[in-house]
């Protein structure tokens, strides 16, 4: 029974093994029957916390989400911190461009006029999970130019 459930979920989406037993448990399953299907399904290949966090990235990103905040989600869905630094290697993602990119939709290409200005984008990214780094880059004087 758990088996076909899984299957079901996993049809749907991708899941990480964490979110699966958790789904498993509120449905009442105890831990000695879950950790054997969670076992069988990582085996085979139909469930992986790699391709898990490698769609996860993609996804949020797609989105305009900073490394940041995809990896504070990550690892609030248990993926190991070792398969989210690989995720994110992986990606290809120049964040800088990114957060270049999301700023840009939200505020048009024009720099900010004043401190006020510049400390809205900032919170802006940084609730988007963009790190200090990238923000200061992003809003930098002459940054949204093309080289």
């Amino acid at each position: 029974m758990l088996w076909q459930k899984a299957l079901a979920w996993l049809a749907r989406r991708e899941y990480s093994r964490r979110e699966l037993a958790h789904k498993f448990a509120r449905q009442g399953a105890t831990a000695t029957q879950i950790q054997p299907v969670l076992d069988a399904l990582a085996e085979r290949g139909l469930q992986s916390d790699v391709r898990f966090a490698e769609g996860v990235v993609s996804s949020r990103a797609r989105r305009g989400q900073g490394a940041t905040r995809i990896c504070r989600e990550l690892a609030e869905c248990g993926v190991a911190a070792e398969v989210i630094d690989a995720a994110l290697a992986t990606a290809g993602i120049d964040w800088q461009r990114r957060a270049l990119e999301v700023c840009r939709e939200k505020f048009g290409a024009g720099e900010p006029t004043g401190w006020p200005e510049r400390a809205r984008r900032a919170r802006f990214l940084s609730y988007r999970g963009f790190d200090t780094d990238i923000i200061r880059a992003v809003l930098a004087p002459g940054a949204g130019e093309d080289p």
